[in-house]
């Protein structure tokens, strides 16, 4: 279990079984964003300042790479070969994993998005436009915007299923509506209301539940 000290630029590592911290490692940055790659192999970090991609192997809590990045970042999210990390200027940067090379800056196309996934297979990612009331699709090796999905919210968070073949979305407004995106097929599944005020969300894969 990571930790992310944004106060102090730290992350602590944990063992979640005996309860105790086992490191710290210093980040020597702003951190904006954090996520493991979906094998668990390297932790990622989005630093605003500097504005850079820090690469931490798992296995020793080593940095491996540290990448730079034209623009402070404010999030983040991995597969098992990439990361992908929204910039403050509105840009989509990939680094590849593990080599932390910089593939590519994409422009979002959607103002300043705010939310970003990863299709399971890693193959696509997607991001929340709540400027354009969108959802926007990248071929993740490319870089390429594959489609533009129009929603009646303006998206702000993702929640995918066990499967990975739903996205759930819920709004910056606090909207009473629920959006469900098929990753797979690029496309609007359902929209319905799921009482009111909706936030955060998480899934039970085993039992098939969105809380």
């Amino acid at each position: 279990l990571y930790v992310i000290c944004s106060a102090n630029r730290t992350v602590v590592r944990i063992d979640p079984f005996n309860r105790k911290i086992t490191g710290r490692i210093a980040a020597n940055g702003v951190i904006a964003g954090a996520t493991l790659t979906s094998d668990g192999a390297f932790l990622a970090l989005a630093l605003s300042q500097p504005a850079a991609v820090v690469l931490i192997d798992t296995a020793n809590d080593a940095i491996v790479h540290r990448v730079t990045l034209p623009n402070p970042a404010k999030t983040i999210a991995g597969s098992s070969t990439q990361v992908a990390v929204l910039l403050d200027s509105g840009d989509l940067a990939r680094v590849s994993v593990p080599e932390g090379a910089l593939l590519g800056i994409n422009s979002s196309g959607s103002g300043s998005p705010t939310a970003i996934d990863y299709r399971k297979d890693g193959k696509t990612l997607f991001v929340a436009s709540p400027e354009t009331r969108q959802i926007v699709s990248f071929d993740s090796t490319t870089g390429a915007m594959l489609a533009r999905l129009p929603v009646p919210i303006r998206p702000a968070r993702f929640c995918q299923s066990g499967d990975g073949g739903q996205v759930f979305v819920t709004g910056a407004d606090l909207d009473a509506r629920l959006v469900i995106f098929s990753p797979y097929q690029n496309q609007i599944d359902e929209t319905f209301y799921a009482g009111h005020s909706l936030f955060g969300m998480a899934v039970a894969p085993v039992l098939n539940l969105l809380f």
